[in-house]
């Protein structure tokens, strides 16, 4: 597999993908952000036309994406793929035989190389980037990102995520592949609490200590997750590091009580919910 940028910024976006030798060649154009002359010219550029393409994938209805994109298909018969979200933002232009919707985590087959869009964040109406692969090989096309989503930390390998406090319980998020949110307890965190809010670690060590009380009782009845966030620089001092003790051999010598790590955590999971 190789590729090529034919252009990027706001002056216009293309980037021919390619994979396969000879006849099994497959070429796939990632944004089409130029008019029809100006994309034939970038692609003699590397010694390629425009019949040489074999599918187009369009990330988002901005001009400098999108561009010559229906003409192209119209022209020469390439057939185009984008989000529902995107050909309402285009106008719905209708190309019989040529348009296809894509969808987020729904894979996609061009003869050879397998195409794998994901959501992100983008003043857009549902942009979408792209993941690209022949099997052996993979690409990952990722431009115009407003932030970093739990889905582009999905897609990058990440199996768990600790930024969302909303819950005392592992759960697994909505992204492809599924990501799991381990429980950020930020209201004990040793940072928040002692160089922050000026609060007294004794103060510190007995709102930890109430909180994993609490916790550990619920979780009598139903499961709970009760995270430590400890900092050595910060508690490591000599006169911090005593209540630091007290907590853990608290936790310590509390029963039923699993003492482990996110990672852990994460694989415990993703063996329950393959169980189900």
């Amino acid at each position: 597999m190789r590729f090529c940028s034919l252009g990027s910024g706001s002056g216009g976006n293309a980037t021919v993908v390619e994979t396969g030798h000879g006849a099994s060649t497959r070429r796939l154009l990632i944004d089409c952000g130029f008019s029809l002359r100006e994309l034939a010219l970038r692609l003699a550029r590397v010694g390629l036309d425009c019949t040489d393409l074999h599918a187009v994938f369009i990330t988002h209805e901005h001009g400098d994406h999108v561009g010559c994109a229906t003409t192209l298909a119209r022209r020469h018969g390439v057939p185009l793929w984008m989000s529902r979200g995107t050909w309402r933002a285009i106008g719905e232009p209708e190309l019989p035989g040529l348009l296809h919707f894509a969808r987020d985590g729904q894979a996609i087959d061009i003869g050879g190389l397998q195409l794998t869009p994901f959501t992100v964040a983008h003043d857009a109406q549902e942009p979408l980037q792209l993941r690209c692969s022949d099997g052996a090989r993979h690409l990952g096309v990722l431009t115009d990102v407003g932030s970093i989503t739990p889905h582009l930390l999905a897609q990058a390998g990440l199996r768990y995520v600790a930024d969302w406090g909303n819950d005392d319980r592992p759960y697994v998020m909505q992204t492809e592949p599924p990501l799991l949110s381990v429980p950020n307890q930020a209201e004990w965190d040793d940072v928040q609490m002692i160089w922050h809010r000026k609060v007294h670690p004794a103060i510190y060590r007995d709102t930890v200590l109430e909180a994993f009380r609490r916790l550990h009782a619920d979780g009598a009845s139903s499961g709970t997750f009760f995270g430590l966030h400890i900092h050595p620089w910060l508690m490591g001092m000599p006169h911090r590091i005593g209540m630091l003790e007290t907590i853990i051999e608290t936790i310590a010598a509390a029963s039923e009580v699993w003492r482990t790590t996110a990672g852990a955590v994460t694989d415990h999971a993703a063996g329950a919910n393959a169980q189900r």
